[in-house]
């Protein structure tokens, strides 16, 4: 588990004490054993662990597998303090040999410079209602990317817009109280460098339409939002929409191949980080949700849209 901005294994790049949390998930999690020969899946909740681990290292093995479970397919979810959580799908296609893997965090630090640009803000509630007292615009700032030291795309950006009046809650359906602080943290999709630090890679099991699908969605960018209190519960679902804008570089191209163009509406995703899934955003009622009609191009080539909804989560375009 490295940290995303210097390459090093992440306790050592924060030199902090604390613990790494690795999780196990999916299908063959059951195959999954830890160094120790402890078996990590959890029938209770298809989790296995959680396991602590100080140095940044985890070694598993997978057991039991016959050749016909192949390809075996598990997801390791990673957790720290000071960071955001990353997964890996993990696809074992042979019974035996040994493979490595590398997961990178992107550091909870705005002033830190890496792969995702970073921004925070706080606004307060109510003190008998736990409603926003006012409008709240968290802003990541323009990323310029480079190849070579040429710019390729300026200008990408990504703001969530919490509207006055609204109420935050946790997974427990309690409400969060006193300031909120909200991290937006933006990874744009025209660097290699970024795409490695999205979650779950860009693999889906499903389609924009919401079809059963195996395959990896076309990103125009990538969106988490953390909302907590002071007491540091985390917020899920909201009372009313949240807005949150992207800016699209110009040259992405949709799923037909074809540049996005003025007009076009994209297709939205959403991650848990929970399960380490990617499934495509619904609202409250179960709609699939596309992104608004994009609108462009400015003057350095990109378009802007946006999306709505009422839960906090990863998101992608």
């Amino acid at each position: 588990v490295t940290d995303s901005s210097t390459g090093e294994r992440v306790a050592r790049a924060l030199a902090q004490a604390g613990s790494t949390i690795v999780t196990v998930q999916g299908d063959h999690a059951d195959k999954v054993f830890d160094g120790d020969g402890n078996n990590l899946y959890d029938a209770g909740d298809d989790a296995a662990g959680p396991v602590a681990v100080t140095d940044g290292i985890f070694t598993f093995y997978v057991r039991g597998l016959a050749a016909g479970d192949l390809p075996a397919v598990f997801r390791v979810l990673v957790s720290r303090d000071g960071y955001i959580g990353n997964s890996l799908n993990v696809t074992i296609g042979s019974l035996t040999g040994n493979f490595q893997v590398s997961i990178p965090l992107v550091q909870d630090d705005p002033d830190v410079e890496q792969p995702a640009k970073l921004a925070k803000g706080d606004v307060g509630t109510n003190a008998e209602t736990d409603e926003t007292t006012e409008d709240s615009d968290v802003e990541t700032g323009e990323v310029e990317v480079e190849v070579e030291g040429e710019p390729v795309a300026t200008g990408l950006k990504a703001t969530a817009k919490i509207a006055q009046g609204t109420v935050f809650k946790n997974a427990a359906g309690e409400n969060l109280k006193g300031t909120l602080s909200t991290t937006v943290a933006f990874s744009n999709s025209v660097s290699n460098r970024t795409l490695v630090t999205f979650p779950g890679g860009l693999e889906v099991d499903e389609d924009e339409d919401g079809n059963p699908a195996t395959g990896n969605f076309v990103s125009a960018g990538f969106v988490s939002i953390e909302v907590k209190d002071a007491a540091g519960n985390k917020a899920k679902t909201l009372s009313q929409p949240m807005t949150v804008d992207f800016v699209v570089p110009g040259g992405t191209k949709k799923l037909n191949g074809d540049p996005v163009a003025d007009g076009d509406q994209i297709a939205a995703w959403s991650y848990d980080p929970d399960t380490g899934v990617w499934t495509v955003l619904r609202d409250a009622g179960g709609t699939i949700v596309k992104s608004a009609p994009l609108v462009g191009p400015d003057a350095n080539g990109n378009y802007s849209t946006s999306v709505t909804t009422s839960h906090l989560s990863y998101f992608n375009l």
